[in-house]
């Protein structure tokens, strides 16, 4: 059996939220030395994003950026690997996927109430998307079809011998 366009296009998505960690963990890092060497690369930034920066800033000062630049380069590594075996059609991967989704789907809920609280139609229609396509992506994962193609022993290659 073919591997569907949706599955390719999910493991291709792991692959993308591995280089997104890896940039991010280069703009950290950039962030970082740049103020190190003098400048202020927060002057810009919305005051969220500024204080956020600062934060990061002394973080950094403590010696939490190795720390953090490891975190993001091993998730990057793990979703990498994660991407090649859902590309395989391996179940572990599946179940990976799906108890992801389900923990988006949490993370979605807390942004959703305090939307709806400030009265922020914007974040309420973001966290909706996102919890509507990480939904979608729980609701494809358990069809029955697609669970039978995770769940089918990978095919043997030819040997020479054969």
């Amino acid at each position: 059996m073919r591997r569907p366009l949706a599955v390719s296009i999910l493991a291709v998505l792991y692959w993308i939220e591995a280089a997104t960690l890896l940039l991010l963990g280069l703009v950290l890092w950039l962030w970082v030395w740049l103020a190190r060497q003098g400048a202020d690369p927060a002057a810009d930034l919305p005051p969220e994003a500024a204080e956020l920066m600062q934060l990061l800033l002394k973080a950094a000062e403590e010696g939490a950026l190795p720390v953090l630049l490891g975190l993001l380069l091993l998730l990057a590594v793990v979703f990498v690997w994660i991407g090649v075996a859902f590309w395989r059609l391996k179940n572990w991967a599946r179940v990976v996927t799906i108890v992801l989704n389900v923990l988006r789907i949490l993370f979605v809920l807390p942004g959703l109430g305090l939307g709806l609280l400030r009265g922020d139609l914007v974040q309420v229609g973001l966290e909706l998307l996102f919890g509507g396509v990480y939904a979608a992506i729980l609701w494809y994962l358990f069809q029955p079809h697609i669970k039978q193609l995770f769940a089918a022993p990978a095919p043997t290659e030819p040997t020479l011998s054969s």
